[in-house]
């Protein structure tokens, strides 16, 4: 078919473009000419979309429809999208369908899209909400992908929390918490730290605790040490505040290689993350090497951070800090895992007197305080016995290490309540928790936590008999 000859012929096409004030979409109407005039020198389609309050001119294909911003104008009737596109006849067709898909996008696109902070595309939730993206329609599984407890919130705990509310202790406390329960908890710090100057507050949950150490301590271009595989929030929380994570592998036992770690840092270096008991592994650094990174870190003037949430969680040997060594050290810990309180939100953080004051001030602009009556609840949990349940956790391990390591290459944990084990030779870990949902498992693949997909987290905080169904399925999948 004979190339139509656009010298000759006038092209018309009708677009509707318009902005709401303040608005994300451009629904509305207003017609907008594109027209190939017969007889011009040099042969062009114009592209006019007329407002009297924008006048921006853009040029095809250097600059596109969705480089438009949304006009701030006054006034509750439409406002049009305007500017000029200059399209060569020779280009007119592509031009002019690139133009109306793009136009299309812009259209078509989200509501509220266009003010997210860049920040926002920093995170990835994908993979764990993958996993619950293909097991929607699961009935009863075998979930071995949640990081909380299995057992109920301690009945003195509970009841502690009911009389505050029926107290109606449900209004603002002081930022840094409760006095009665920070003095409790300096009672605590102080045993376990007998010659060092440390101070505490109250924090909504060991997260909260993390936020605000980050958003306190690092500036843009910062660099943190995390060791891979990490909890999730390492390496992503670092980035909101445009500090940069820096990885450094504890593959393949999981233990501490303090020349990776001198080797990781640079001038650049502000602050490192240590985990122990670690999620995803459950295992803890040795007292050793706790002492090699503490003395590093104190060595090089960097701020270390410890996340000791697990801390209760310990099954061969008694917990260590590394503010036993460091006492610059910042700790941050918490009551969600020991006392079965992930919704309640309640942690504390110890460091020196200068940082904590800080993180105080900061908290009172963001999450102002944690919640009253569950302030109250803690002082109670500080009083009450988690060690029943602890003990039946190392069973839990000694079952699953038993059953599963004829089958899977795993590093035994000594803490915690997790397991990561190898992946099957050859297999990707959303293959594997794909093959796992489809027989009504759930876990959670391990490059969520890591910068390698070779492994796959499990949690066994659930009930015997679900470990049981969980052992079998495992098998099952195995090869």
């Amino acid at each position: 078919m004979k190339e139509p000859d656009f010298m000759s012929v006038a092209v018309t096409v009708q677009v509707t473009i318009a902005w709401m004030p303040y608005s994300p979409t451009i629904p509305a109407t207003n017609q907008s000419d594109y027209s190939i005039l017969p007889g011009m020198p040099s042969p062009k389609a114009q592209v006019h979309l007329k407002n009297p309050d924008i006048n921006e001119t853009l040029a095809t294909p250097t600059r596109r429809p969705t480089d438009i911003k949304s006009p701030r104008i006054a006034g509750n009737g439409p406002r049009i999208v305007s500017t000029v596109c200059e399209i060569p006849v020779s280009q007119f067709q592509s031009s002019l369908f690139r133009f109306l898909n793009d136009m299309s996008q812009v259209i078509n696109r989200p509501a509220g899209k266009q003010w997210l902070a860049k920040r926002t595309s920093l995170l990835d939730s994908s993979g764990i909400r993958k996993v619950f993206d293909l097991a929607r329609e699961l009935k009863d599984p075998v979930n071995l992908s949640i990081g909380q407890v299995d057992f109920p919130l301690p009945e003195p705990v509970k009841r502690s929390l009911i009389q505050s509310i029926e107290r109606n202790e449900t209004d603002y406390t002081p930022t840094q918490g409760i006095a009665s329960l920070r003095m409790r908890m300096q009672q605590e710090v102080d045993k376990q730290f007998p010659d060092q100057d440390r101070s505490v507050f109250v924090c909504s949950g060991t997260s909260g605790g993390l936020v605000l150490a980050t958003m306190t301590l690092l500036d843009p271009g910062d660099e943190v040490i995390i060791f891979d595989p990490f909890f999730v929030m390492y390496r992503w929380l670092p980035q909101l505040v445009g500090a940069v994570p820096v990885p450094v592998s504890i593959y393949p036992d999981f233990r501490l290689n303090i020349e990776r770690v001198e080797e990781a840092i640079t001038p650049r270096t502000k602050m490192i993350i240590a985990n122990c008991p670690a999620n995803p592994t459950g295992v803890s650094f040795s007292d050793d090497e706790l002492k090699q990174l503490a003395t590093l870190a104190a060595d090089r003037d960097i701020c270390l951070i410890s996340d000791e949430i697990y801390s209760k969680f310990v099954y061969d040997r008694p917990h260590q800090s590394p503010a036993s060594f460091n006492p610059h050290t910042i700790v941050v810990d918490g009551f969600s895992k020991s006392h079965a309180m992930t919704g309640l939100r309640l942690g504390f953080v110890h460091g020196p007197k200068t940082v904590i004051d800080e993180m105080i001030k900061l908290q009172q602009f963001t999450f102002v305080c944690a919640p009253h009556p569950v302030q109250h609840a803690g002082i109670t949990a500080l009083e009450t016995s988690i060690e029943n349940y602890v003990i039946q956790y190392r069973g839990k391990r000694d079952y699953m290490m038993a059953e599963l390591s004829r089958h899977y290459e795993i590093v035994k944990p000594d803490g915690s309540f997790y397991l990561f084990p190898r992946l099957p030779q050859g297999v990707s870990g959303e293959d594997f928790v794909k093959k796992a949902i489809a027989n009504n498992m759930l876990l959670i693949p391990g490059n969520v936590f890591s910068m390698q997909d070779t492994h796959f987290r499990l949690a066994y905080s659930v009930s015997d008999s679900k470990l049981q169904q969980g052992v079998e399925i495992l098998r099952k999948i195995a090869s």
